[in-house]
């Protein structure tokens, strides 16, 4: 770590055969070849983060189906090669934030089948397919803060979203038989009503703050059972009101 590390050959590694973590944060690498950690078959945590990485190869992490955390955060990428992360069977966090990115393929991650942590925050991205992670399993979390989202689809396998600072207008739920979410975090958007978010039954934390909703009914917070804590400070709010528990009118 800090090292001031410029490049990585292919086979700078070839006997690391017993290597579980490698830490290369904070120099100045600038792309990772092909088969960058050839040898290296044993490792589970790679942390790139905070070098100057604009180009990853498509075969950059071939070979490392044991790798569980990869850290790419703080880096220079724009873009990312189809495959890349096709070898990674076994990783279960992704952080690939502060980086330059404009676009994620929805086919980035099909290799990925342990995947539960991703985090996107701080790029570029006006879109992101959130619902291509419904799976057989429960999904963590999702961060994608700080982009030019207008609209979230969530899938019923996910648990937290955090989608901080965006432009989001509409949130969408793919669920059709329930939905494991617990946390659903959309400050700084731009969202008008609590009832633009869909019912999911298990939601237990949900921060609209900073959003542009002027009126608030607490009927639309009592569509979620399980509904603890509620945040919608910041949004200059002009009424609320509790028809819940208004008199019946005829």
């Amino acid at each position: 770590t800090g090292s001031d590390i410029k490049q990585i050959q292919s086979r700078n590694f070839a006997d690391a055969k017993t290597l579980q973590s490698l830490y290369l944060r904070g120099n100045k690498i600038h792309d990772l070849p092909d088969v960058a950690f050839f040898g290296a078959s044993r490792l589970q945590t790679l942390d790139l983060s905070d070098n100057a990485i604009a180009t990853i190869e498509s075969t950059a992490f071939k070979r490392l189906r044991e790798l569980k955390t990869l850290l790419l955060g703080s880096n220079s990428l724009t873009e990312l090669q189809p495959g890349v992360f096709d070898d990674l069977s076994d990783l279960e966090r992704l952080e690939l934030q502060q980086n330059g990115l404009g676009l994620i393929d929805d086919r980035l991650f099909q290799g990925c089948h342990s995947l539960t942590a991703l985090n996107v925050s701080h790029n570029a991205l006006k879109t992101f397919n959130v619902a291509q992670f419904e799976r057989r399993w429960s999904f963590d979390l999702i961060d994608a803060s700080h982009n030019k989202l207008s609209v979230v689809r969530i899938p019923p396998n996910l648990r937290q979203l955090v989608a901080i600072g965006n432009g989001i207008r509409t949130v969408e739920s793919t669920a059709t038989n329930g939905s494991e979410l617990i946390l659903l975090k959309l400050p700084h958007n731009k969202l008008t009503s609590v009832d633009e978010v869909p019912v999911f039954d298990k939601l237990i934390t949900l921060d609209l703050s900073f959003n542009r909703i002027r009126e608030f009914d607490f009927r639309s917070a009592a569509r979620f059972g399980k509904l603890v804590l509620l945040k919608l400070d910041g949004n200059q709010l002009e009424s609320v009101s509790n028809s819940l528990t208004a008199p019946i009118t005829h």
